[in-house]
């Protein structure tokens, strides 16, 4: 452990590293040495993955630690190409690239967007289970990562941000703080009909595509398929919830 010098500015620095969490916070990467692609990586947090499929099918998921420093980031053990080693990157906001500063070394991880993200950008139609039907645009919110539907309800500005998966190439809906209502935040938990929910911040409601002309998205709670609603609820500074709406059995269907 290296001891930093007593006249460093802590609140300059977490700031500085905090700036590199934000703006490189992508997950699809691609590992280039010597103008060469040598990989695809995923950017999980506080390491890049590597998956490879043998002949047999068996897939297996190889993690490279990192820590941020407060210019980009220092592998907690060397990448190896080539019998090459690279430690150390600065984050290019720019060019959404981590450029290699070892001596001598010429290799960057750069961003790349996923194809299948660009297929989600456009106008769909938000159903429910009552026969309600919105026309709302999912917008870019993070490019290759995240979108946008933006709507109100009864006035209040409202934010749902889709993340894009890789895995099931498909878009999923987080809990999240969706807007502010008189002060306090509203949120979006999975629920039940009835009104009851589950407070649970690392809920995901998980999209599946049901069909593909229109292409059409129905959502599941995955740690309980009978939670069919996405409640909205604000939280007051007691600690009690307030009930705003609910949004039951959400079906999204593209018209253009």
């Amino acid at each position: 452990m290296t001891p930093l010098p007593a006249e460093t500015n802590w609140q300059e620095k977490l700031t500085n590293i905090a700036n590199v969490v934000s703006q490189a916070s992508y997950v699809t990467y691609k590992l280039i040495v010597n103008g060469q692609e040598i990989t695809k990586m995923g950017q999980e947090e506080h390491a890049f993955s590597v998956t490879k499929v043998d002949e047999t099918g068996e897939t297996t998921v190889s993690l490279y630690p990192f820590i941020y420093t407060e210019e980009g980031i220092k592998m907690y053990e060397p990448l190896v190409v080539n019998g090459v080693e690279i430690n150390n990157f600065k984050w290019d906001n720019e060019n959404l690239t981590y450029i290699c500063t070892d001596t001598g070394v010429d290799a960057k991880i750069e961003f790349y967007c996923p194809e299948g993200y660009l297929n989600y950008l456009g106008n769909y139609i938000l159903q429910l289970a009552n026969g309600q039907r919105i026309q709302l645009e999912l917008k870019q919110k993070m490019i290759g990562k995240s979108f946008a539907m933006n709507f109100a309800l009864s006035g209040t500005p409202i934010e749902f941000v889709y993340n894009y998966n890789m895995t099931t190439d498909c878009i999923d809906v987080p809990s999240q703080t969706v807007g502010v209502y008189q002060g306090y935040n509203v949120l979006l938990y999975p629920g039940i009909p009835g009104g009851n929910f589950y407070a649970d911040d690392s809920a995901v409601f998980q999209g599946r595509i049901a069909n593909t002309d229109p292409l059409t998205i129905k959502f599941t709670y995955v740690n309980n398929p009978i939670c069919t609603l996405m409640l909205l609820v604000y939280q007051k500074t007691d600690g009690w919830y307030g009930f705003s709406t609910m949004f039951q059995d959400v079906t999204l269907i593209k018209v253009d």
